[in-house]
C-alpha cells in the first residue's frame, strides 16, 4: 500500500523540517571550501592532500545515493532519513573533533554517508507526504531554499571561521541538523508509510535486492583512480600506476558484471540513449566545475587576491548568487523552449567568462572587483547549463526509468566533484603558483566541450505539456 499524504494541519511543520535538512546538506559542502586552506596549516598537510576532506565526502555521499534509493523504497522515508540524520551529525562532531589528518577523512566519510542518504530521502519524503496538487509548489520552495546555500555558504564559512575557528565549520551544522530531526519525528509521529515500488524515487527499481558488490567495485574503482590522480604531482610513478591500473581494472569489471546483474548501481544500458549519455555527461562536468570552483576561488582569493575575513567570502558568493538567479528561470524557460539551445549558450558563455576569469585573474594587478564580477557572471551562465540539463533527464526517460536515471546522473555528478577537487589539490601540488590559471582554463575548455555535447546530443524539444499547448492554439 502507498502511502497517503500528511494532514495539512502538520504538513509545513514537516516541509519545514526537510527544507532545513536539504539546506544545511547542500550548505556544509561551500562553508568547508573556505576552510581548506586553513585545515592544511592546522593539521600540517599539503593542498594535495587537505582536499581529500572534500573528495571522501563527496565519493561517500555518492556511494550512499543507490543504497538510500533501495532503502528509501523498501522500508520508508522517514526511517530512512532519521537514521540519515544520525550518521550525518555523528560525522560532523567527529570532523569537528577531530586532532589528525586520518581522523578528520575518517569522520568525513561517515558525513559523506549521511549526506547521501539525505540527499535521496529528503526527495522521497516530500513525494510520500505532500498531496499531488500542491508537490509543485512544495518542491519550488524547497528548490529555493536549497539553491540558496552556495550564495550564503561562503559568508557563513568565513564568518565562522573568525570567530570560532576549523571546527566550527563542521560542528555548526549539528544543531539544525538534530533540530530537524525532532521537527520531522513530532510532525510525522502518527504518519506511516509502507513499503512500495514507485518507480519515480531513486533505486525503486532494486527494491528486491541490493547490489552491494557492484557497489563495493564502483566504489574501490573510483577510489583507486582518485587515489591516482591526487598522487601525480607526489613523485611516485609507481604508486601512482598500480593505483591508476587498479582502479580501471575494477571499473572495467563493474561495467562487466552490471551487463548480467537484474539491477546494477549504474545500468551501462541507460547510456545507450545519446540524449541520456549527453545530459549524464554534461552534468558530470557540472560536478566538476562546480566544486572546482568551490575548491579554487577561496585560495584565489586569499593568496592571489589578499582579501582575508568576510571579504575572502565575496568572490565565490557571487558566483552561487549567479546560480541562484538562473537556475529556476532556465529551468521553466526549458519546458517552454527545450534545453538543447539554452544548455548551449549558457556552457559558451561559462567558457567564454571563465577564460576571461584566467586572463584577468593573470594580467590584472588588482584583479579582485573584475573577477568577482566574472565569477558572478559565470554563476549565472552555469546555472542555465545544470537547471534545464536535469530537467531533460525526465523528457528522455520513460516514467518507469526515472528513478534510476535520476540516481545515475546525481552519482556521475558526484564522481564528477570528486575527479575535479582531486584534480585541483594536484595541480596546485604540481604547478604552484601558475595552478590557478591552468586550472581556470581547463575549465573553460570543459564548458566549451559541454556547449558541444549539448549542440549533439540534447533534444530540441520541449516539454510535452507545452508542445500540447502549442498544439492546441
Amino acid at each position: 500500500m502507498m502511502p497517503t499524504s500528511v494532514s495539512a494541519r502538520f504538513l509545513p511543520l514537516a516541509v519545514a523540517a526537510l527544507a532545513v535538512i536539504g539546506f544545511v546538506s547542500v550548505l556544509v559542502s561551500s562553508v568547508t571550501s573556505m576552510a581548506l586552506t586553513t585545515l592544511a596549516e592546522a593539521l600540517g598537510t599539503s593542498m594535495s592532500s587537505i582536499v581529500w576532506v572534500t573528495t571522501v565526502f563527496l565519493l561517500t555521499a555518492g556511494l550512499a545515493l543507490p543504497f538510500a534509493g533501495w532503502a528509501v523504497d523498501r522500508f520508508g522515508g522517514r526511517p530512512v532519513l532519521l537514521v540519515g540524520l544520525a550518521v550525518f551529525a555523528a560525522g560532523a562532531l567527529g570532523s569537528g573533533s577531530a586532532v589528525t589528518f586520518e581522523q578528520l577523512i575518517a569522520a568525513r566519510a561517515v558525513q559523506g554517508l549521511g549526506g547521501g542518504v539525505l540527499e535521496s530521502a529528503c526527495l522521497a519524503l516530500i513525494s510520500q507526504i505532500t498531496d499531488r496538487r500542491r508537490i509543485g509548489a512544495v518542491m519550488g520552495l524547497m528548490s529555493m531554499v536549497i539553491n540558496l546555500a552556495p550564495a550564503v555558504g561562503p559568508v557563513i564559512g568565513a564568518a565562522l571561521l573568525s570567530a570560532a575557528g576549523w571546527r566550527s565549520v563542521f560542528l555548526f551544522a549539528v544543531p539544525p541538523i538534530l533540530l530537524a530531526g525532532v521537527l520531522l519525528a513530532l510532525s510525522l509521529g502518527q504518519w506511516r508509510t509502507s513499503p512500495g515500488t514507485d518507480s519515480s524515487a531513486p533505486g525503486a527499481a532494486q527494491a528486491h535486492r541490493f547490489d552491494l558488490v557492484g557497489l563495493a567495485l564502483l566504489g574501490l574503482g573510483f577510489t583507486a583512480s582518485l587515489f591516482a590522480i591526487g598522487r601525480l604531482s607526489a613523485g611516485t610513478p609507481w604508486s601512482t600506476l598500480t593505483a591508476g591500473v587498479l582502479g580501471a581494472l575494477l571499473l572495467v569489471v563493474y561495467v562487466r558484471r552490471s551487463l548480467r546483474v537484474p539491477a546494477p548501481i549504474i545500468d551501462p544500458r541507460l547510456f545507450t540513449d545519446r540524449r541520456f549519455s549527453g545530459a549524464a555527461a554534461i552534468m558530470g562536468m557540472g560536478g566538476v566545475l562546480l566544486f572546482s570552483t568551490l575548491t579554487l576561488v577561496p585560495l584565489l582569493a586569499a593568496r592571489s587576491w589578499d582579501l582575508s575575513g568576510l571579504t575572502e567570502a565575496v568572490p565565490l558568493a557571487a558566483f552561487g548568487t549567479g546560480m541562484l538567479v538562473s537556475m529556476s528561470v532556465a529551468g521553466a524557460l526549458s519546458d517552454r523552449v527545450g534545453s538543447r539551445r539554452i544548455v548551449t549558450t549558457a556552457a559558451a558563455c561559462s567558457a567564454g567568462s571563465l577564460a576571461l576569469l584566467a586572463a584577468c585573474a593573470q594580467l590584472l594587478p588588482s584583479p579582485a572587483l573584475v573577477c568577482t564580477l566574472l565569477l558572478c557572471l559565470t554563476g549565472l551562465s552555469f546555472g542555465a547549463v545544470s537547471a534545464p540539463t536535469f530537467a531533460s533527464i525526465y523528457r528522455i526517460l520513460p516514467a518507469a526509468m526515472a528513478g534510476r536515471g535520476t540516481t545515475a546522473v546525481l552519482l556521475v555528478v558526484q564522481l564528477g566533484a570528486a575527479l575535479g577537487v582531486t584534480g585541483i589539490g594536484s595541480l596546485v601540488g604540481a604547478v604552484g603558483s601558475r595552478s590557478h590559471t591552468t586550472v581556470l582554463v581547463l575549465l573553460a575548455g570543459l564548458m566549451l566541450t559541454a556547449a558541444g555535447v549539448a549542440a549533439l546530443a540534447l533534444s530540441r524539444e520541449a516539454s510535452a505539456r507545452h508542445a500540447d499547448d502549442r498544439t492546441t492554439r
